[in-house]
């Protein structure tokens, strides 16, 4: 930030935006832990809303098929639930996915496909 190197984010090869889950996706999308794996990461914080950036400790351990528990460095934990993509659908204690995108047969797999359903991105 501000042109200058951070050398202590240096080793950072995700980032966590505070805000959202959705960046929980990339560690669990790239360690790929088997079912009772576990492994720690750092990961570049940005936390909100003083937008101050910093590396933060995060373990991740897949406790089954779809959830994975979620420890960070600040001593917050929590089980993050997600989808055959590695999206999350319920992160326990803040954060739970209320739609899915309705798509037609020509959207990538993995989407839900309703015939004749009104689509307005691509009507």
């Amino acid at each position: 930030m501000s042109g200058v190197e951070r050398s202590d984010l240096r080793d950072c090869v995700d980032v966590d935006l505070g805000i959202t889950p959705a960046t929980n996706t990339l560690p669990i999308r790239r360690l790929s832990l088997p079912i009772g794996g576990s492994q720690d990461v750092t990961a570049a914080w940005i936390k909100f809303p003083d937008l101050t950036l910093k590396p933060l400790r995060q373990r991740y351990t897949r406790l089954d098929e779809n959830s994975y528990r979620y420890e960070s460095g600040t001593g917050f934990s929590t089980n993050i639930v997600v989808e055959e993509l590695g999206l999350a659908v319920n992160y326990a204690g803040g954060w739970e996915r209320l739609a899915v995108k309705i798509s037609r047969k020509s959207q990538p797999i993995g989407w839900e496909v309703v015939e004749n359903a009104p689509n307005p991105v691509l009507d």
